[in-house]
């Protein structure tokens, strides 16, 4: 079957319905996908009483004029959203078949849907998020004060009219457009011009294509009859009239694709695969259309070099697919100058997580070839793979094993995707995969659509002789309570390719502003990749990663003047610039800002290694002991649950991975975020309980690290450069969907804190706990509680203790008890059983701890009294026998009468656990010899 559907599948002679004043609704990336436009409408035919109806539109499938696509001017979906916002509309529709978006969140007003949820939360209440129905599409949108009549521009549509009037009035739309982003006050915007319209590609013409086989299409020649703007047209042939649509035409081998500007004219003779337009049960495949075909292909000049069977749509299960991260593009070895080939790691697949394959697969190597691979879905056969494909980003493939191993690549590619997983002509403007992977890759519709259906150079003809393409892979943290200045590059491409570049902003430009002082955490975008193009001269007499560059640019490899004023920049680079300005969340006002060193201080977040989310997730086991008391506990262990990490070099079984689980890796507080707040100045007893979930990305540890780290466990190999608790990896910019997760409150109150204090935590402003408040993993512990009388052993230990007061202490004056006292009655108990024990056999033992806060307040008292033994082997330099009073008198060591029986408790005449409390034969911890030394 081939998809020469609009995807519009309007109601059989759906009558043309409008204007309609309307109004878009619609949240975040949605803006680049469908329009959703409400408008007022009588419920019923003859019935007065009116109702708010939705009707949607495809941007990438909207048409200025009938001409031009709406996605050449709207390059993401900011600009897109702003380009909606800036006109009160008027729409034109057609009922559709059925309804679209049945459950779709068209909630605009994020402050307010924050605060309903909150107070929900808060509640315990459920949150309840309302959905609209589509029940028409948008044909024509105008702005309100525009058009008394569209007869007109009917009738122009339909005879393959160009609107000259119009597109002047477009033009100086969008130069005042522009410049109106850049700074709002440039123009009033009720004096722009707007005498233009946008119209959809089915146009007036009523026509809804659905899916037409090709297996029975016949082979034809004809001419153009008519021009159906922005739709396709008409070809009279020998036995009939057939319809086409724009995406089926081939102009001398290329496929015509969506932002491509349809010049045909009629009279032009061509070539066609046909297909009658009846199906089997007596109804048509295009409604209204009375001729007798639906022309699938047309070919104007030469026919494309790719046979017909290899273009027919197919669909992949994605859960039949292994991921594959990208680690090597290759050169074409013939001389062509393009990539053409490359090396990927087997990464853990939803296929694998399934069983469907063998998990030993994971980590090896595969190779890859341009003619294997597709991108939206279209075949990347003689492309230039350095143009859309990046590496440390992943694809989607299918899987042979090769007999003999190629170099260290054990499989290699059958069929593989970036973006869907499917097989068809073009790609589709209305998928949410495609124009993400377009927004990450840095990339925009018009330019991807240009790579892949023409004839483009290789890229590195396209660039100087000493200018070569990279990517930001990593910023240095700032240091001195400085802003970020300095980074690595990594050169993608060409001569160079693979050599690490020291990055430094003094360096740095983009569209001819210097960012030499500019705080580069605004300027560099996690979530894209961030292509910089490099002056390579002098590289050659540095050593590896040594190399500082005399120049780079940001976005473009086009050199401007230095100090260029960005509303004197020509329309193509006003429009790139403000782009990157949306990419990066700024403002012309902000950006000035930011160069001028005004901005405001941000958070550094490390940049994530891998364009796709490779992350691993685990539980914090311990907390490392407090070694200044100010700070609290600063540092963690994590144990490993899930996850794979991907080292710089094969490993020693030449694989690409590690396996991670069971592996302990160490973190820093200034590492740590919680709900997109850093942990920096927090003490994390606090914050952080026995195997706490966490999220983390790590590297290897160095032996420079190691040199720092003085009581690291030399068994643990790697650190955390990031680790976050929350439901997305910390951003620091203003839409980071943490701020707006309101489990927060929840979370907190576990903890048992309010907003107020968390809030103060995270700013140093509460005292950290001591040593001894914490148990033997350094986790705070918990008042014990009486749940059914709660406060009640609070208030007995304040009796017992008299009221005391003091930070700390029960009573006026104190508000957290120390452990021993919080479980001073249990501790008692314990104590007192130890002392009267018989031996390790005697069954008071094996009873003695009941639940989980005995378990807490035995843990703590043990690992108190091996930190006493410790500090007074260390004072005295002498075994541990007698007097351990300090002189209080007769101390508990030298008590005149054996701990314990015969035997010790450690069991008959071993080395005792604590090397002998008593002192004497048979004692607690003894035995006939001394027990183990700490």
């Amino acid at each position: 079957m081939r998809e020469t559907s609009t995807h519009i599948p309007l109601a059989k002679e759906s009558p043309l319905l409008g204007p309609f004043d309307a109004k878009i609704v619609y949240t975040g990336h949605f803006s680049m996908i469908q329009l959703i436009m409400s408008f007022e409408d009588v419920k019923a035919e003859g019935d007065k009483e009116k109702v708010t109806k939705h009707a949607y539109a495809n941007p990438g499938r909207m048409y200025v004029n009938g001409q031009d696509n709406l996605m050449k001017f709207c390059k993401n979906h900011l600009i897109t959203r702003d380009f909606i916002d800036s006109i009160t509309w008027k729409i034109w529709i057609r009922e559709l078949v059925e309804p679209k978006f049945k459950s779709l969140d068209l909630s605009q007003d994020l402050q307010k849907k924050t605060e309903v949820k909150i107070s929900n939360a808060k509640r315990g209440g459920k949150i309840k998020e309302k959905g609209v129905i589509c029940t028409h599409h948008v044909v024509m949108m105008t702005a309100a004060t525009a058009f008394d009549t569209i007869d007109s521009i009917e009738i122009g549509l339909n005879k393959g009219q160009e609107f000259k009037k119009e597109n002047a009035n477009f033009s100086k739309f969008w130069d005042a457009f522009l410049d109106n982003i850049l700074k709002p006050e440039a123009k009033a915007v009720d004096g722009w011009e707007k005498n233009w319209f946008v119209v959809s590609e089915v146009g007036f013409s009523g026509y809804s294509p659905s899916n037409v086989p090709e297996e029975t299409f016949t082979s034809g020649k004809g001419r153009i009859q008519d021009i159906v703007r922005p739709y396709g047209g008409t070809i009279v042939t020998s036995d009939g009239l057939a319809l086409f649509h724009r995406t089926n035409v081939y102009l001398n081998g290329q496929i015509v694709g969506f932002t491509d500007n349809f010049n045909l004219k009629p009279g032009t003779t061509v070539e066609c695969d046909l297909v009658e337009n009846e199906k089997e049960d007596g109804t048509k495949y295009v409604e209204n259309f009375e001729g007798k075909y639906i022309a699938v292909s047309v070919y104007v000049g030469k026919r494309p070099a790719v046979p017909m069977d290899q273009e027919k749509a197919t669909v992949i299960d994605a859960e039949s697919l292994h991921k594959v991260l990208v680690t090597e593009l290759h050169e074409d070895p013939q001389g062509s100058g393009i990539y053409n080939s490359g090396i990927g790691v087997i990464q853990l697949s939803t296929m694998i997580r399934n069983k469907k394959a063998s998990e030993s697969m994971i980590g090896e190597f595969v190779k890859f070839e341009n003619t294997n691979l597709h991108y939206g879905g279209v075949s990347m056969a003689g492309k230039d793979l350095s143009y859309l494909v990046r590496t440390g980003e992943v694809l989607e493939a299918t899987l042979t094993m090769l007999t003999v191993k190629s170099k260290k690549a054990q499989y290699e590619v059958k069929e593989g995707f970036l973006g869907v997983s499917e097989v068809c002509r073009l790609v589709l403007p209305e998928s949410n995969v495609n124009l993400k992977r377009l927004e990450r890759g840095d990339l925009d519709f018009e330019t991807m659509e240009n790579i892949l259906y023409k004839n483009v150079p290789p890229k590195l003809n396209t660039l100087d002789e000493n200018i070569a393409q990279g990517r930001i892979v990593a910023l240095e943290p700032p240091e001195n309570q400085k802003t970020t200045s300095k980074g690595t590059i990594l050169i993608e491409y060409g001569k160079y390719k693979g050599k690490k570049v020291k990055l430094n902003r003094s360096k740095m430009s983009v569209f001819g502003s210097s960012l030499e002082e500019a705080d580069l955490l605004y300027c560099v975008n996690p979530q894209v990749v961030e292509t910089v193009y490099v002056d390579t001269k002098g590289i050659e007499d540095y050593a590896e990663g040594e190399f500082v560059t005399q120049s780079i640019r940001m976005a473009t490899p086009i050199k401007f003047e230095p100090g260029t004023d960005p509303m004197t920049l020509e329309r193509a680079d006003k429009a790139n610039f403000i782009t990157w300005l949306k990419n990066h969340q700024l403002t012309l006002k902000d950006f000035q800002e930011v160069i001028a060193a005004k901005s405001s201080f941000r958070y550094f977040v490390p940049l994530p290694k891998y364009t796709h989310n490779m992350f691993l997730q685990g539980r914090i086991t311990g907390l490392d002991r407090i070694h200044n008391p100010k700070a609290g506990c600063t540092c963690g262990t994590i144990v490993t649950d899930i996850g794979y990490f991907n080292p710089e070099t094969p490993t020693k079984d030449g694989k690409g991975t590690i396996a991670m689980k069971g592996m302990k890796v160490t973190f820093h507080r200034t590492n740590l975020w919680v709900f997109g707040r850093k942990c920096a100045k927090a003490d994390l007893s606090y914050l952080i309980q026995p195997n706490q979930r966490v999220n983390f990305e790590v590297e290897e540890i160095t032996s420079d690290d190691r040199s720092r780290m003085h009581d690291l466990d030399p068994n643990i190999k790697f650190r955390a450069t990031i680790a976050w608790i929350g439901p997305v990896r910390p951003r620091n910019d203003p839409e980071d969907p943490n701020k707006n997760d309101v489990s927060v409150f929840v979370w907190v109150q576990k903890r048992g804190m309010d907003i107020k204090k968390y809030n103060a935590l995270l700013d140093g402003k509460v005292p950290a706990h001591s040593q001894m408040d914490l148990d033997m993993n350094n986790f705070f512990l918990a008042p014990l509680k009486d749940y059914a009388n709660p406060g009640a052993e609070k208030e007995a230990m304040q009796e017992r203790m008299g009221g005391m007061g003091g930070p700390g202490m029960p009573g006026p004056g104190g508000e957290h008890l120390p452990p021993v006292l919080r479980h001073g009655p249990v501790v008692a108990h314990m104590l007192e059983t130890c002392i009267s024990a018989q031996g390790p056999m005697d069954p008071r033992l094996m009873n003695l701890i009941e639940n989980d806060e005995m378990a807490q307040a035995a843990f703590h008292i043990s690992e108190a009294l091996k930190f006493s033994l410790t500090h007074y082997r260390e004072k005295t330099n002498r075994p541990m026998s007698g007097g351990m009073g300090m002189g209080m008198g007769m101390g508990f060591g030298g008590m005149k009468r054996p701990m314990g029986g015969g035997g010790g408790f450690t069991g008959g005449n071993g080395a005792g656990f604590t090397g002998g409390f008593g002192g004497g034969r048979g004692g607690f911890g003894g035995g006939n010899k001394r027990g183990r030394r700490f």
